[in-house]
């Protein structure tokens, strides 16, 4: 059962990274304290460091004080809410939606 349970969590994991690898634009999973989890390979180079840099890192570390807290507030009104919330703005030169 073990075992099974296992490579459930493999094949999950690998169609999460497929996702995210797919996407045009930066993409990455955080955690509810913004601890980015999971990267594709854009998201690192829009902020000038490594991938192994960037996972394990706090994304509002990358983010100008307005942008980050709003974007703070975002993930509080996510988690509270349970609802997507998509918006633009613009930090360090670039839209980041």
């Amino acid at each position: 059962r073990l075992k099974q349970n296992a490579e459930t969590l493999q094949s999950r994991e690998a169609s999460l990274r497929a996702l995210i690898n797919a996407s045009p634009g930066a993409t990455l999973l955080i955690d509810i304290q913004g601890t980015i989890l999971l990267a594709n390979n854009i998201a690192p180079s829009w902020f000038g460091v490594s991938q192994s840099q960037f996972i394990g890192s706090c994304i509002f570390d990358y983010l100008e004080s307005d942008t980050r807290t709003i974007r703070r507030q975002t993930v509080d009104t996510v988690l509270t809410t349970g609802e997507m919330v998509t918006y633009t703005t613009f930090n360090l030169g670039r839209y980041i939606r």
